[in-house]
């Protein structure tokens, strides 16, 4: 599966234009410079996350205070947020630590567990602005590597998310069970992606309990994934605050600029934003 970046162009908060790009690896600050100067756009600082280069803060560390690295290629400025990454379980937020930042711009004071969908699952504990620690699964890559689809039937996931949860030991069992009877068309597809990702997600819910139980949670992650992991969090009755992915990075990027701007001179916030229009 292919990394996608996505650069906006802003005029204050408001999103005035939009391209994105797949490419095989995840993109590094040259990447997005080279990839700016082919648009028609002013030249304007980027404000990135979740590139490949980007520094990387350790836990715990409040992604409310992550700073800015700048780089300059050619005429393209861009300041890159930093990452946050852990030791043990090891892991590494990109992206994942930029939209934390957005969410909590907009909810200042939230304490509790995000759950953060991209091509893996983020379960982060936050308290205080800070992210103290952070779990992932493979989740939604098995799901697609098995060649299960976003669109779900939510009884047929929740049945199998039951017994994936009580009995996530038979994980690969459970799942070879399910592709035979695909192979064999002995299931729709529609049921067939279904208990796949029931069977996943009642292994996942079982393996992050300590994340989710009795805790504040929140979700981040596009409609399709949102709406599959809203499923499995209604199974169990868990109460979920539920919000876009593009949102979230819009907003954690905007978080980040405003930091950066405020610790600058005049001179230089006038050059940081002409016009009034920063990507």
């Amino acid at each position: 599966m292919g990394q996608t970046l996505t650069l906006w162009r802003m005029n204050g908060r408001s999103v005035v234009d939009q391209v994105g790009l797949t490419s095989a690896v995840t993109p590094t600050a040259a990447d997005v410079a080279e990839f700016l100067s082919k648009t028609d756009w002013p030249t304007a600082p980027v404000y990135a996350c979740g590139l490949t280069d980007a520094p990387v803060a350790m836990t715990p560390a409040k992604s409310v205070e992550l700073a800015v690295q700048p780089s300059t290629y050619g005429d393209v400025d861009v300041l890159s947020v930093h990452c946050i990454a852990q030791a043990k379980p090891v892991g590494r937020l990109d992206s994942a630590a930029c939209q934390i930042n957005g969410f909590l711009s907009l909810n200042p004071g939230w304490d509790g567990v995000i759950c953060i969908v991209q091509e893996r699952s983020f379960w982060v504990m936050v308290s205080a602005n800070e992210v103290v620690s952070f779990d992932s699964t493979l989740t939604p890559k098995l799901a697609h590597a098995m060649g299960a689809q976003d669109t779900v039937d939510t009884k047929v996931l929740q049945d199998a998310l039951q017994d994936g949860l009580s009995r996530p030991e038979a994980l690969a069992s459970r799942l070879s069970s399910v592709q035979w009877s695909a192979d064999a068309s002995a299931l729709k597809d529609s049921d067939a992606a279904s208990q796949t990702w029931g069977v996943l997600l009642g292994a996942e819910l079982a393996a992050t309990r300590p994340y989710w139980l009795g805790q504040n949670l929140a979700l981040i992650a596009d409609p399709a994934k949102s709406a599959i992991y809203q499923s499995a969090f209604d199974s169990q009755f868990l109460p979920v605050t539920v919000t876009s992915a593009e949102q979230m990075v819009l907003a954690g990027l905007a978080a980040a600029r405003h930091r950066h701007l405020r610790g600058q001179s005049p001179l230089s916030r006038s050059r940081d934003c002409p016009n009034g229009s920063c990507s």
